[in-house]
């Protein structure tokens, strides 16, 4: 391939390249065999002594030849006190280097410092090893030892190092080998004895007698960790490539052994006689070899272990060796780790391992990970000990089914904070026999002793049996509860709560008390159980005890002094229950066995009391929420005649005296109606529940709240005294439910308050109300309550606002609710800020929403009164006064109906009506504006019973008003005015039409607009757009604009060129009248304006730039090359040079590592490891790295047989192959416009295009495709394949919906039955397809493809599709533009993928320069120009109108 035709092809990318055909020579080196600071040394230990730290602390000696180590000892590496010493380097300057121990004995060390050592390019030898018993092991190999043990880990690093005499590793440290070689051939000899410390060895090669060996002096509290990544052992002939011995955690990634006698591992006891565990974790994929053990002296004396977590043995192996959890896959060879469980980001293998690592003081959260098949396997049953602070216990099962269980999950727990709770999740198949237990038996949990939470919820026993002799109260997911820990400790609440749960085909026999659900429900006081919606069927239940009373219960098998509330969803079926010696037997469908209770027991059944203790007197078979109050779920309490309120169970005889008492956050419960009035003191934050009672005042306000107050309950707060409220509110208030009254309200007129009357509620604080809550007044009596408005917010007056001042803006929130009533139904009054969400509202005499200061509405029903003799308003507005009465009024939402005047301006000073959306229908009109009102009323969307185009912003000028009905309707809705596209309309939209529509029919007074493709000649009756004219020649320079033909408004973009030596002096661009228009200027020759209502004229002026005579880049490349640029670029930025001193030969023939080191040039170079890969690419050839970083990115393969053929020339396919590859490398997108659609196999067969194709060692991905697009119109079943084929693959696919085709009208723009566009319909489905699949980013795995020349519908979709990635094609050759496409954006302008194909390709096709005279090498130069330049246009446009 030439690369001259490379260039053309890259261009666009900037990514050009070649390459020197030779190394840079290295510099020059130093003499003498060993140099620091400066001076040459002949001896090591001369050196040292004259050794100082750098201004870094760094000691640095150069080795240039071989350097003995005489001495034998310690050697240190450096002299004693240099203060600021932090690291000595030993570093080889030629191939001669090599440090050699001579002596036998010597150990090179630091024993001072807290330091590192270093040791690089160098050969380190030690000919005549001698054991020294003081030095143990490790004199028989070359060693550096950093033992300042009071310091932090030091490490010793070799890098590129040979070792023909093996070494011993940094015993209390770190040690890594980086790109060593390991030839010790000396029978008996390691190559790396690993004394102790961690060892890393990476990138690499062992040959010789023997590998690693891990024997690690002394008994260490922590095993080391020895880890082997991208290294290989060769033609061991004693022993495995790692020999285990000693506790050792060994890590393998990517490490071959070939022809090694002992293959990959091997075990070597030494004599020991305690346990010796050795994991083995195995990462990646590369691992082979034979896995052999050999156990060696007083092997049958020690207890041997592996412990293999992961790996790849082709072999086989012994599954004794595998750790807990982890399983060998004999087909592939693979062992793989399974977990089971996990607490935060850390997984286990065992449920065991998991309850193992709770936290001891504190609540844990376990989560199950996969199902736990635990037959034939033994279990401990987990306890929990609150005695000793720990805390709550929670299982999150997931959904997952724990099998074989022969024992019970927990045994229970004891006191203090501590509890269990257990979620989705199954136990099956248990098998539990016990013979010991005589308290409680249950599968999920023994007993419950004092523990403050117990919950169950969707937990399920199936299939199982349990049988107990001990006497241990039995039931099938608890045995026995109770609520005191000891006499001593006072009684601590114990909650057990059972929610959805089941147990079904259970057999349980036991001597003690039998319970479908529970055994034995609360031992002891202060024991509260919930059960709701469980279930017991086809289950077996047995009491084998004799001469006791009967205890066999469907649910529950006795009930004591606790409480047991069972809800109406709870059932039990076809069971059997059975008690021997028992005559007559219980019928079958008995709840409980025994529910005959104790002094404090109760049990609740569907809210009837079905057994209580003498503690409560004569209430069985009454209601329970009639004579109990439930002071928490499950307590129920019996207050005393004369309690008028509750704070969980402390009784009080008056509200007040609760309230007060009360403390931040606490719940006062209304138990019978009352007379009081009601303050809530500055500073408390508590929760009245009316629970179903009326509170009534005595002569003031019913509730005066100054502090922080939450109200909920189905009760009644009433107001029966003139000029007082219900609720008068000062401070915060939230509504949560409620009826707020003022029955004897007796305003008959706006002019007669009858004596008694007033708002029902007031505020000057800060106040929400939600659903649930009502407020009326008179009762709901339509003949009253004319005087006062229901609810006012606000001050009425500055004497109000100076005697009852809340907050200086008072602000009133309704997110729901009921409100009837008053004079104005809701009133904002001066200073105060309303928002209206939701609610139903009505009125009895003039407006439903007064507004005086600022308001706005969402939402909401809004029913006016009709009155024959009186006006009547949905909203009044009325701003009367600077600052604090606005009349500032937004309404985006609503039904207005039933009123004159739907709304109603009456505005003295120049306030601001918005209207945006909602439906307004009044008798005469729906929006009335007075004679003296100042107000400017803003209509911008909505639906009106009459014409509303009065008071449309700017009157019409910038919106037209569409017919929302069938004719003769009359239902307005307001339209934005540009950009208008299909439908039908009341007024004339030509100066408003989007691009290619037209009117096309009147009938009936009404204006019909259709789509017409784009004309690409002649003449058109109708041009919304105005030229932007060019100079057809400028000297020195060209100038061009995009779009070429705008719409007022629109953004068009100039970009100027200037010649080589030139600059721009000027830029003007003026309209018709000579006027000249503003320019920004965005950099790099780019600037913008806005487009006037007429056509411009754009001029430029080129200077000349007096330059410096440059010499020239290559003396083959000239200025005037159209690569010149490339070639600059490529060279300045280090990306290539010339092939030698002068040149750059750009009709070179590009060969495969030419290639290969432009690509691992454009990635800065990084740093590579490991051996070199292909046999013919020598390690020292100039490409050896940009080959290896290539093939291990897998962006360049080999050509079989281990080679690479680096000279050979780059054909065509292989281009696209690698650049494919390296596209992916970099993470670029890759979309495959397939747009394929079938149903079935067929379909799922098409969505391979995304998952690839094969399966294990046969997959393989063909397309390389990150994206395909797809046709929906197959429905639901020609989709779903491919969408489950992007979640799995992590890919996406992109679905028409609105194309960009002329004829896509003919079906997409097709209304259906509903009002909507069948591709409208289209999107909603597509939202729907995707809604599983959204990441974090907001967006799903489903896209949209919408097309760039339909921007009004295209932004009316991204509203519409929130949650799915746009595709726009038709940018440019089909008319799409910049300005366009930016509504198919979304507010961050992501979102959307704008695609040109034609408008880049084919941009030659629009150059002056072109001529079918030209040469084949001038036109391909002009196409490449010509689509880098409109490729740079797309982006530029794009970013100037994008956010």
């Amino acid at each position: 391939m030439k690369h001259k035709l490379l260039s053309i092809l890259l261009c666009l990318a900037m990514a050009l390249s070649l390459l020197p055909t030779a190394a840079l020579a290295e510099g020059a080196t130093g003499a003498g065999p060993i140099k620091v600071g400066g001076e040459t040394y002949s001896s090591f230990s001369d050196a040292v002594n004259a050794a100082a730290p750098d201004e870094n602390g760094v000691i640095t000696y150069e080795i240039s030849g071989k350097v003995d180590v005489t001495d034998t000892g310690w050697v240190q590496v450096a002299k004693a006190g240099l203060a600021d010493l932090s690291k000595v380097a030993f570093v080889g300057i030629n191939d001669d280097a090599e440090i050699c121990i001579t002596g036998g004995l010597a150990i090179l060390a630091d024993q001072k410092y807290d330091i590192d050592v270093s040791f690089t390019n160098l050969k380190l030898s030690i000919p005549n090893p001698t054991y020294g018993g003081d030095y143990g092991h490790s004199t028989n190999y070359f060693t550096c030892w950093l033992r300042n043990t009071g310091a932090a880990e030091n490490t010793v690093t070799y890098t590129n190092c040979v070792f023909p005499n093996g070494v011993c590793n940094n015993q209390y440290g770190k040690t890594v080998f980086d790109r060593c070689q390991f030839t010790n051939d000396t029978s008996g000899k390691f190559n790396l004895w690993n004394y102790g410390g961690n060892t890393e060895v990476k990138g690499s090669t062992f040959t010789g007698t023997r590998g690693i060996k891990t024997y690690n002096e002394g008994d260490l509290d922590v095993a080391p960790t020895v880890t082997v990544t991208d290294t290989s052992f060769d033609g061991l002939t004693e022993k495995a490539a790692i020999v285990a011995s000693k506790p050792t955690n060994i890590t393998l990634t990517t490490v071959t052994a070939t022809d090694c006698t002992k293959g990959l591992l091997q075990k070597d006891i030494e004599g020991s006689k305690g346990e010796q565990k050795v994991t083995i974790e195995a990462n990646g994929t590369g691992i082979s070899g034979d896995f052999n053990i050999t156990a060696q002296k007083d092997a049958e004396a020690a207890k041997n272990e592996f412990n293999i977590t992961a790996g790849t043995f082709p072999g086989g192996i012994n599954n004794d060796y595998l750790a807990p959890g982890a399983n060998f896959d004999a087909t592939t060879g693979e062992v793989k780790m399974s977990y089971v469980a996990k607490i935060g980001d850390t997984e286990y293998p065992t449920l065991a391992d998991a309850f193992a690592a709770t936290d001891k003081t504190g609540d844990t959260v376990i989560e199950l990970l996969d199902d736990i098949n635990m037959t034939g396997k033994s279990w401990t049953p987990v306890s929990v000990d609150g005695y000793y602070g720990q805390g709550v216990i929670t299982l999150n099962g997931n959904g997952k089914t724990i099998t074989g269980l022969s024992a019970p999950l927990f045994a229970g727990g004891f006191a203090g904070k501590s509890g269990i709770v257990i979620k989705d999740l199954t136990i099956a198949g248990a098998d539990i026999n016990d013979t010991t237990n005589a308290q409680g038996i249950g599968a999920f949990i023994n007993c419950v002793d004092s523990m403050t939470r117990i919950e169950l919820d969707n937990c399920h026993l199936k299939n199982s049996k349990i049988v107990s002799t001990g006497g241990a109260r039995v039931g099938g997911l608890i045995g026995w509860t109770s609520g005191y820990n000891n006499p001593n400790d006072g009684p601590v609440d114990t909650k057990v709560t059972l929610t959805n749960c089941s147990v079904e085909n259970v057999t349980i026999e036991a001597n003690g008390s039998v319970g479908g659900l529970i055994g034995h429900a609360g031992a002891n006081p202060a024991t509260y159980h919930t059960i709701t919606g469980c279930t017991v069927k086809d289950s077996t239940l047995k009491c084998t005890e004799t001469g006791k009373s009967w205890r066999v219960g469907d649910l529950v098998g006795t009930a004591n002094v606790g409480q047991v509330t069972v809800d109406a969803a709870t059932s039990a079926s076809q069971n059997s229950l059975t008690q021997e010696n028992a005559d007559p037997q219980k019928p079958e469908d008995s709840i409980f066995g025994r529910k005959e209770v104790g002094t404090a027991g109760l049990v609740i059944i569907d809210n009837k009391v079905v057994a209580a203790g003498s503690a409560y007197g004569d209430i069985v078979n009454k209601n329970a929420n009639e004579v109990l109050v439930e002071v928490s779920k499950g307590h129920w309490m019996k207050p005393n005649e004369d309690t008028v309120a509750m704070i969980g169970a402390k009784e009080y005889t008056t509200l007040t005296a609760a309230i007060n008492e009360a403390n931040t956050g606490d719940t006062v419960t209304l138990l019978k109606d009352t007379k009081e009035d009601i303050t809530i003191p500055s500073g408390k934050t508590i929760t009245l529940d009316l629970n179903g009672k009326t509170l009534t005042n005595v002569d003031d306000h019913t509730i005066l709240n100054n502090g922080n107050l939450t109200i909920t309950g189905t009760g009644r707060v009433d107001n029966i005294s003139h000029a007082k409220g219900a609720l008068y509110n000062k401070g915060t208030v939230v509504i949560n439910g409620g009826t707020f009254d003022r029955s004897k309200e007796n305003g008959k007129t706006s002019n007669d308050s009858g004596s008694n009357s007033w708002y029902t509620i007031k505020n000057v604080g800060s106040m929400t109300i939600h659903d649930g809550a009502t407020v009326q007044t008179a009762g709901n009596n339509a003949a009253l309550g004319k005087f006062s408005s229901l609810v006012s917010n606000g001050y009425f007056d500055a004497n109000d606002y100076s005697t009852n001042k809340g907050l200086d803006q008072p602000i009133l929130t309704i997110d729901g609710g009921t409100f009837r009533g008053g004079l104005n139904t809701i009133k904002n009054d001066d200073r105060a800020k309303l928002t209206i969400n939701g609610g139903t509202f009505s009125n009895y005499y003039q407006a439903v929403v007064q507004n005086h200061n600022i308001a706005e509405i969402t939402g909401g029903t809004f029913t006016a009164a009709s009155d024959a003799n009186a006006e009547t308003y949905g909203i009044y507005n009325c701003g009367c006064g600077a600052e604090i009465d606005l009349g500032t009024l937004t309404v985006s939402g609503g039904t207005f109906t039933g009123a004159t005047y739907a709304v109603a301006e009456v505005s003295s000073l120049n306030a601001a009506v918005n209207i945006s959306g909602g439906q307004f229908a009044g008798t005469k009109a729906a929006i009335v504006k007075s004679n003296t009102s100042k107000a400017t009323i803003a209509v911008s969307g909505g639906t009106f019973s009459s014409d509303p185009s009065v008071h449309v912003v700017g009157n019409g000028n910038t919106n037209i008003v569409k017919r929302a009905g069938s004719e003769g309707a009359y239902t307005y809705t307001v339209l934005a005015k540009s950009g208008l596209t299909s439908g039908v309309y009341l007024t004339n939209p030509s100066g408003a039409l989007a691009s290619n529509y037209y009117v096309s029919s009147t009938a009936n007074g009404v204006w019909t607009v259709s789509y017409s493709a784009p004309y690409s000649g002649g003449s058109s009756s109708y041009d919304p757009t105005y030229s932007v004219s060019t100079p057809s020649k400028t000297e020195h320079g060209t100038v061009t604009v995009s779009p070429k033909n705008a719409s007022k408004g629109d953004t068009v973009t100039v970009t100027v060129k200037p010649d080589s030596g030139y600059v721009l002096e000027t830029l003007t661009v003026t309209d018709k009248n000579g006027n000249e228009l503003t320019l920004k200027d965005k950099g790099n020759g780019k600037y913008t304006f806005t487009m006037p209502a007429s056509k411009v004229t754009v001029e430029a002026v080129f200077t000349a730039l007096e330059q410096e005579e440059e010499q020239p880049l290559f003396s083959d490349v000239a200025e005037d090359d159209w690569y010149y640029d490339a070639v600059a670029y490529v060279a300045e930025n280090g990306i290539m040079s010339g092939t030698d001193g002068s040149r750059f030969s750009p009709n070179g023939t590009l060969t495969r590592a030419m290639l290969s080191q432009i690509l691992y040039a454009m990635e800065d170079k990084p740093a590579v490891s490991g051996a070199a890969t292909f046999s013919d690419v020598a390690a020292g050839a100039w490409y050896a790295d940009a080959v290896n970083w290539t093939a291990a990115q897998g962006i360049v393969a080999g050509m079989g047989e281990n080679s690479f053929a680096p000279d050979a020339p780059v054909t065509r396919e292989q281009l696209a192959i690698i650049m494919m590859n390296y596209a992916k490398q970099k993470g670029l997108y890759v979309l495959g416009d397939v747009k394929r659609g079938d149903i079935g196999s067929t379909a799922a067969a098409y969505a391979h295009h995304l998952s690839g194709v094969g399966l294990d060692d046969t997959a393989y991905d063909p397309w390389h495709e990150d994206a395909v697009t797809v046709n929906p119109y197959l429905g639901t079943d020609g989709i779903t394949p491919f969408v489950e084929a992007a979640a799995e693959a992590d890919k996406d696919i992109f679905v028409l919906v609105r194309t960009s085709n002329p004829s896509s009208s003919e079906l997409q723009e097709l209304e259906l039955a509903s009002g909507e566009r069948v591709y409208e319909h289209v999107a909603d489905l597509v939202e729907g397809w995707g809604a599983e699949t959204i990441g974090k980013n907001g967006y799903s795995h489903v896209g949209a493809v919408v097309g760039a020349t339909h921007p009004e519908e295209g932004k009316a979709l991204r509203a519409r599709m929130p949650h799915t990635f746009f595709l726009v094609p038709g940018y440019g050759a089909q008319g799409g533009t910049a300005q366009g496409v930016a509504g198919m954006f979304d507010r961050d302008g992501m979102g959307a993928l704008v695609n040109s194909s034609r408008g880049i390709i084919g941009a030659w096709k629009k150059s002056d320069k072109y001529s079918e005279s030209m040469s084949a090498d001038d036109a391909l130069d002009l196409v490449a120009e010509s689509a880098r330049e409109a490729a740079k246009d797309m982006r530029d446009n794009l970013r100037a109108v994008l956010p």
